[in-house]
Formats: structure tokens, sequence, C-alpha cells
């Protein structure tokens, strides 16, 4: 605001406009991406999936927002899925860039059977 000021006073009226119109085509680039990040952000939060939950001695299908803490579910192979996992068999790839900054999936285990 400054800078509008002091081109206005030295009659430098172009160079206002021009400043001007960087600077609001910039605010506006800015704006864009802030709301745009802003909503795929939402949208990572509300993904949700099916997932096959271990209820006795069967798998029951149902959302993943029903998950509660200790259920044990079935991962299937080759799926994209948000988790916050212990893996009790198997090994699986995960991508764990948006939490560490990796950008090389890292191989994981099961955890050893203390039984």
């Amino acid at each position: 605001m400054f800078a509008f000021g002091v081109f206005w006073w030295q009659n430098y009226l172009v160079y206002m406009w021009i400043i001007f119109g960087i600077q609001t085509f910039t605010i506006l680039v800015s704006l864009y991406q802030t709301i745009s990040n802003h909503e795929k952000i939402r949208k990572m939060a509300r993904f949700t999936c099916p997932v096959e939950l271990r209820k006795g001695g069967t798998y029951v299908t149902l959302s993943s927002e029903e998950l509660l803490p200790g259920d044990v579910i079935k991962v299937p192979e080759n799926v994209l899925f948000p988790c916050d996992f212990i893996l009790l068999s198997g090994s699986v790839i995960v991508n764990e860039a948006i939490l560490t900054g990796e950008s090389i999936p890292v191989m994981k285990s099961s955890l050893l059977n203390t039984e």
C-alpha cells in the first residue's frame, strides 16, 4: 500500500496499476491453492472403504467408519487402505509419505508370534 501512495504521489500511475495487477493476481492464485489444499485434506479425512471385520469365526463386511480399537480385520491385496494397524500376520508395503515425508514405500512385516 505504501508503494501505491508513493507511485500516486510521483504520478507513476502506470507502474501503480501494474503492481496492483500483479499483487492481485498473486493473492488470488495463493487463495485458490489454499482452498484447493484444504478441500483435498477434507476429502482425505473423510475417506472410507469396506473392510472385513472378524466376529467370532466369520468375517462381516462393513464400512471403515464403524471400526473400533481392538477390531481384527482382513486387509485385501492391492487395495489402498488408510489405517493405523498392528499387523498380526503377513507383510505389507506401506506408503508413509504423508507422515514421514519418505517418497519410497516401506515394507512392513507382522509382529512376532508371542503365544
